[in-house]
């Protein structure tokens, strides 16, 4: 099918295209011609049964290629070693990015400290409800279009850790959620903290940038050469 696009794509400036669909018009119309005498059905309806079953059978040939195609095989990193707290950036999808990033350190983890915004906050709210065996603490980015502020936030929560008992070694942060201004603020701080840094990966539709699913957290190997 590919092919046969590009050579649709490479001939349709040109003038082969109309006698291509001369030909192709000539030919579709004695056919269509024939097989209405033959078959004693209107010429009309014989041409819209034509375009049905043709468009079935278009539709189910690519269903069925899709099946029987290999999944495509997606580059991956490395999977983090689990932590004690996760300091996790909270955006409009990470209620279902964030249970990725979360199940992945149990059961070493015990503390989570969500970055919010004002509008993440019900996002963190639902994430309470469900590990309610987790310690949790909400840190606020007032503006998530200046990373200073979510790097503020991530020093914020970090200071927070050191006076529960953790240390940079036991904290990683996940940096999927929020927007691109948090997520480079987030990293800023990471590199100058000393802290870790992960995503949870996804899979996406062909040909649209939609997101299909989460497919694993990988860590971002900051302090690695």
């Amino acid at each position: 099918m590919r092919r046969l696009r590009r050579w649709f794509r490479r001939i349709s400036n040109t003038p082969l295209v109309f006698l291509y669909a001369i030909i192709v018009t000539f030919a579709t119309e004695q056919l269509l011609t024939g097989l209405s005498q033959a078959l004693d059905i209107p010429v009309l309806l014989l041409a819209l049964l034509t375009v049905l079953l043709l468009g079935a059978a278009y539709f189910l040939l690519t269903a069925l290629i899709r099946l029987l195609r290999p999944p495509r095989t997606i580059p991956m990193g490395d999977r983090p070693a689990p932590r004690r707290g996760l300091i996790l950036l909270l955006g409009g999808h990470s209620d279902e990015t964030g249970p990725w990033a979360i199940d992945h350190h149990q059961p070493t983890l015990e503390q989570i400290w969500f970055l919010i915004t004002d509008r993440t906050e019900p996002v963190a709210q639902g994430l309470k409800r469900k590990y309610p065996e987790l310690r949790t603490h909400q840190e606020e980015v007032t503006h998530h279009f200046r990373p200073k502020d979510t790097a503020n936030a991530v020093s914020r929560a970090v200071s927070h850790a050191a006076t529960l008992g953790f240390s940079p070694a036991d904290l990683i942060c996940d940096v999927t959620g929020g927007t691109s201004a948090m997520t480079a603020g987030a990293i800023l701080a990471c590199l100058e903290l000393g802290l870790d840094a992960q995503m949870v990966a996804a899979s996406y539709h062909q040909g649209v940038l939609d997101v299909e699913k989460s497919i694993d957290v990988i860590d971002l190997n900051l302090h690695r050469p």
